[in-house]
């Protein structure tokens, strides 16, 4: 309990302020929550090594499906292990890893008030392609939350998946710099190529599965609708909740368990 409660005072409270926040050290550890795992080194772009968890769901209930975990702006892999465990537990192969400059990834020099790096979707495209050669399993899918929704859009120009999770699916970079400033005064930098951001999330093939909070100023319901139209293999999931609370089980408007009912039904069908 203490280590969900420590997590969960970071995401309400480091989360939302929506600059990059990197932690080196774990809070966490698969060992601790009796996972069966593999400690992973992959390499990605200019030598950079990833460090990252495979965690490994028993035979009974292997659904022979990978998910990726690309997580949001702050913390590391460790502080989004008890959500992984709840999806081993339903029979999913989970593959965490950290971006460049968390936790014991490469290090990476980084403004922390830039909204995101094109290299960390170079670091998610080298797990995806890790996974490709080195999991036999039936789908492989990208669960993105906040910041790594724009990770995993960069990522898709350049590599497929089969399925897309994205929970605070970030539409357009220039509209979460405006509404920081209006919301909360805060001035963020963003880089040079954001200009053809929204032109990449046309280009997004897979299916897609949009978890949006009803009460999230930031990456907002009817944004997510838009994206949604693009295929009509998409859906979206909503919750009476804010930015990334739809599977904060200590949050009383969250999706709690039926978040992990409908990421398995999304990829079963």
């Amino acid at each position: 309990m203490k280590i969900k409660l420590l997590t969960l005072i970071f995401l309400l409270l480091g989360f939302k302020a929506s600059c990059l926040k990197p932690v080196k050290n774990y809070i966490n550890h698969p060992d601790s929550l009796g996972l069966n795992y593999e400690s992973l080194s992959i390499k990605s772009s200019e030598n950079i090594v990833l460090n990252g968890w495979k965690l490994i769901p028993s035979t009974e209930k292997d659904l022979k499906s990978t998910i990726i975990l690309a997580y949001g702006d702050g913390g590391n892999m460790s502080y989004w292990l008890d959500y992984a465990k709840e999806m081993v537990l339903s029979g999913h192969t989970m593959v965490l890893f950290d971006y460049r400059g968390f936790g014991e990834s490469s290090a990476f020099e980084m403004n922390l008030n830039q909204l995101y790096y094109e290299e960390f979707a170079k670091d998610l495209e080298a797990v995806i392609n890790w996974s490709k050669n080195n999991i036999e399993n039936k789908t492989l899918s990208v669960w993105a939350l906040s910041m790594g929704t724009i990770s995993a859009t960069y990522a898709l120009q350049n590599t497929t998946i089969d399925f897309l999770i994205a929970e605070g699916f970030v539409y357009d970079p220039f509209e979460i710099k405006r509404k920081l400033y209006e919301l909360k005064g805060k001035e963020i930098i963003l880089p040079k190529s954001t200009s053809d951001y929204t032109l990449f999330i046309q280009s997004i093939k897979c299916p897609i599965l949009f978890i949006s909070g009803t009460l999230d100023q930031i990456t907002t319901v009817e944004e997510a609708n838009k994206i949604k139209l693009l295929n009509d293999k998409n859906q979206l999931l909503t919750f009476e909740g804010n930015h990334l609370e739809g599977f904060q089980k200590l949050t009383k408007n969250s999706l709690g368990d039926e978040y992990v009912k409908s990421i398995t039904s999304f990829i079963s069908e």
